[in-house]
């Protein structure tokens, strides 16, 4: 499965994340490890697929939590399948470990485009391992006819003083030296336009947006920023979970049944939104070039 059928009638590229299920089952207070838990993140799970894949191109899928939901995908939607294992905590340090009995060629069988979730920074002693992991998945998914999205997350060294020009310079770095080992590239807006575009003119290859931990109209904001940089869709997956206080009785207990309600009706509408200024911004840019 190749990036092009990812893209829309207009050529943007809109992922829904589906794959953290540990993440969000923890954000939500269950264990995943408990099975009637994991079962009420599967059934939340479920009914995200069900109500937001038919507004977006793909939807990333994890083999351990959520593939078991691919049957629901829209018609339309194509699988983007995760090679590493999912854990409510991540050690960006780690290179990623993967599923047992899983793979590129898994992948493949299963009509899909791999993607790997990468944590990095140049200086780090790990760097090497991680851009010859990189490198060799991107040539097997080469020899598999598949295309490769890498998602690329730089972060701060405990030894570096945080700054956010630091972490963008980072973050260009990052991108140069893994710009030739993935077919698409997701990345963070880090709140700078001049270093987004940067980016774009750095790349032979489309990138995306992803966002973590930022509140809705935040990420509509980074949305339309990064996508007047360059950008050619996005990557969400956090701000479409259901919120626990808006899925409480009155006696405190959580209800299955507010949660997946609240899917179908917040979620299916942040979706919507953010697919159309997606779909907008493109339509835009194609009638001023129209114009030129």
């Amino acid at each position: 499965m190749k990036i092009d059928a990812l893209r829309s009638k207009n050529g943007m590229i809109t992922l829904l994340e589906l794959d953290r299920v540990p993440v969000m089952a923890e954000a939500l207070g269950l264990r995943i490890s408990n099975l009637e838990e994991f079962q009420i993140a599967s059934a939340i799970t479920k009914e995200m697929v069900a109500q937001l894949t038919p507004h977006v191109q793909g939807a990333v899928l994890s083999p351990e939590h959520s593939l078991q939901h691919r049957q629901d995908l829209s018609k339309k939607t194509v699988p983007v399948i995760s090679l590493e294992k999912k854990t409510a905590a991540v050690d960006p340090l780690v290179p990623p470990s993967f599923v047992d009995n899983w793979g590129i060629e898994s992948v493949a069988n299963n009509y899909g485009i791999a993607k790997l979730e990468l944590y990095y920074h140049p200086k780090e002693a790990n760097a090497a391992i991680k851009k010859q992991m990189v490198a060799e998945l991107y040539d097997y998914c080469n020899y598999e006819g598949i295309d490769f999205i890498l998602e690329l997350l730089v972060y701060h060294q405990a030894n570096e003083k945080p700054s956010p020009q630091g972490l963008i310079e980072t973050q260009l770095t990052a991108v140069q030296e893994f710009r030739e080992g993935c077919d698409l590239m997701a990345l963070e807006y880090l709140g700078d336009s001049l270093a987004a575009v940067t980016i774009t003119a750095e790349l032979d290859i489309p990138w995306i947006i992803t966002s973590r931990d930022q509140s809705y109209e935040t990420v509509k904001t980074e949305l339309r920023a990064a996508l007047e940089s360059g950008a050619q869709g996005f990557l969400f997956g956090d701000i479409f979970w259901p919120q626990l206080e808006l899925a409480t009785h009155d006696g405190g207990e959580v209800s299955v049944e507010m949660l997946t309600a609240e899917v179908s009706k917040h979620g299916r509408d942040h979706v919507i939104e953010l697919s159309r200024i997606t779909s907008e911004f493109s339509d835009n840019a194609n009638a001023q070039e129209g114009t030129e």
